[in-house]
C-alpha cells in the first residue's frame, strides 16, 4: 500500500483487500474457535483487557469494527482470528505499533474518500459547466443559421417575384396592343353588317 497521505494515487478495493487479509491472515478462524473443545484452549485467547494493554484507546479506535470490515471484506477474508499465543509474540506495543503502522487508519480512508468525492464534484461541476457553454454555443450558433437562412430565403423569394414579374411583362407586352386590335376588328366587323 501506498503512503496513506499520498491522494495522487488511490488505493485500489484489490489493494485494500489484500492489505486486510495480510493483517487479518494471523487471526483465528470462526472454525478454529468452535473447535475449541476445553476451556482451557478458551483461556489462551485473549480478552478485551489484554489486547487494551497492548494499544491505546485512540489507536484501537483508529481500527475498523466487524461491520465497517464486512462491507469490504467476505467471510472468508476476516475468517482468521489472532489466538493469545500469536498476539503474545507481539511482545511491546512499540512492535503493535509497527505492525499496524502502514495500514491506513479510519481517518486516512475518510481523507482519501472525502478528496475523492471531491475530485468527483470538481468533476462534475466542470462537465455541467461544458455542457452549458457547448448548449449556448449551439443556440447561438442555431440563431446566426436561422438569420442566415432567412435572408437566404428572402433572397430566393424576391429572385423567384422578379422572374415571375418579367415573365408576365413578356406576356402583357404581347398583348398589349390588343385592346386596340379588338376595338378595330369590333368597329370593322360591326360597321360592315349594319
Amino acid at each position: 500500500m501506498s503512503n496513506a497521505n499520498d491522494m495522487s494515487t488511490p488505493v485500489t478495493r484489490g489493494e485494500l483487500r489484500e492489505e486486510l487479509q495480510r493483517a487479518i491472515a494471523p487471526l483465528a478462524t470462526e472454525a478454529e474457535l468452535a473447535s475449541l473443545a476445553t476451556k482451557d484452549e478458551i483461556a489462551q485467547l485473549a480478552t478485551k483487557a489484554e489486547i487494551a494493554q497492548l494499544a491505546t484507546k485512540a489507536e484501537i479506535a483508529q481500527l475498523a469494527t466487524k461491520a465497517e470490515i464486512a462491507q469490504l471484506a467476505t467471510k472468508a477474508e476476516i475468517a482468521q482470528l489472532a489466538t493469545k499465543a500469536e498476539i503474545a509474540q507481539l511482545a511491546t506495543k512499540a512492535e503493535l505499533a509497527q505492525a499496524i503502522a502502514p495500514l491506513a487508519t479510519k481517518i486516512e480512508l475518510e481523507v482519501w474518500g472525502g478528496a475523492l468525492l471531491a475530485r468527483f464534484e470538481s468533476s462534475e461541476r466542470k462537465l455541467t459547466q461544458l455542457i452549458e457553454r457547448s448548449e449556448q454555443r449551439f443556440q447561438e450558433g442555431l440563431a446566426g443559421v436561422e438569420q442566415r437562412l432567412s435572408a437566404e430565403l428572402a433572397s430566393h423569394v424576391k429572385a423567384v417575384q422578379e422572374s415571375a414579374a418579367t415573365m408576365i411583362a413578356g406576356l402583357d407586352d404581347k398583348y398589349k396592343d390588343l385592346p386596340g386590335r379588338v376595338n378595330r376588328l369590333e368597329t370593322t366587323v360591326y360597321d360592315k353588317r349594319r
